[in-house]
C-alpha cells in the first residue's frame, strides 16, 4: 500500500511540474480546475510577454546599429552579431518561476513571479575572469596593456583588440553558461491580468 501511495505522489509531482500557490478572494466563483487552467494561460502570457520584450530589445539594437557612422559600421555590425548570438545563449538559460497567483475577481488575477537570468556582471567582476583576460591580452600583444601603452596603439590596433576582446569575452561567457557554476540574478515581478 505504501508503494502505491509513493508512486501516486511521484506521479502527481511529475504530472503537474512547477507548483505554485493559487488563491482567490471570497467573491470569486471560479472552481479549482478553472483556476488551474487560467493559471497555465497566465504563465504562457507572461512567457510570451518576456519574449516580446527581448525581441524589442534586439530591434532597438539593430536600429541603433543602422544609425552609426559609416566608418565604423562594419566593426559595429561584427560586434553586434557576436553580441546578439551571446544574448540568445544567455536568454536560453533564463528561468521563469511563478510564485503565487491570486484571483481578485473572476476576470482579474494578480501574479507574482521571479525571473532568474545569468548575471554576467557578477561573472565579469570575478577576479579570475579579469586576470585571465589580462593575461591573454598581454600574451597577444607581447606587453602589458596599461594606460601608457594604450595611448601608443593605432586606431587599427584598437579595432583589432576590440574584436578580439569581444570574441574572448563571448567564449568565456559561453564556457560559464555551459558550466554548473552560473551566477543568477533573480528579479521579482508582480503583474495584474484583466481578462
Amino acid at each position: 500500500m505504501k508503494k502505491i501511495i509513493i508512486l501516486m505522489c511521484l506521479f502527481s509531482i511529475f504530472s503537474f511540474g512547477e507548483q505554485y500557490k493559487i488563491t482567490k478572494n471570497p467573491n470569486v466563483k471560479l472552481e479549482k480546475s478553472e483556476m488551474n487552467e487560467e493559471s497555465l494561460k497566465l504563465k504562457k502570457a507572461i512567457n510570451d510577454f518576456r519574449k516580446k520584450q527581448d525581441e524589442e530589445k534586439d530591434r532597438i539594437m539593430m536600429r541603433y546599429n543602422q544609425n552609426v557612422n559609416p566608418e565604423v559600421k562594419q566593426k559595429v555590425a561584427e560586434l553586434s552579431a557576436q553580441t546578439a548570438d551571446l544574448n540568445k545563449k544567455i536568454r536560453a538559460k533564463k528561468i521563469l518561476e511563478i510564485k503565487d497567483v491570486k484571483f481578485l475577481t473572476n476576470t482579474k488575477a494578480e501574479v507574482f513571479y521571479n525571473v532568474k537570468e545569468p548575471d554576467i556582471g557578477e561573472y565579469l567582476e570575478n577576479i579570475k575572469f579579469s586576470k585571465k583576460i589580462e593575461e591573454k591580452i598581454t600574451k597577444k600583444l607581447g606587453y602589458k596593456l596599461d594606460e601608457k601603452n594604450m595611448k601608443k596603439l593605432t586606431r587599427a590596433q584598437i579595432d583589432e583588440l576590440d574584436r578580439w576582446f569581444v570574441s574572448e569575452f563571448k567564449s568565456e561567457v559561453e564556457k560559464m553558461l555551459s558550466s554548473k557554476n552560473i551566477y543568477y540574478l533573480t528579479t521579482e515581478y508582480k503583474i495584474i491580468f484583466i481578462k
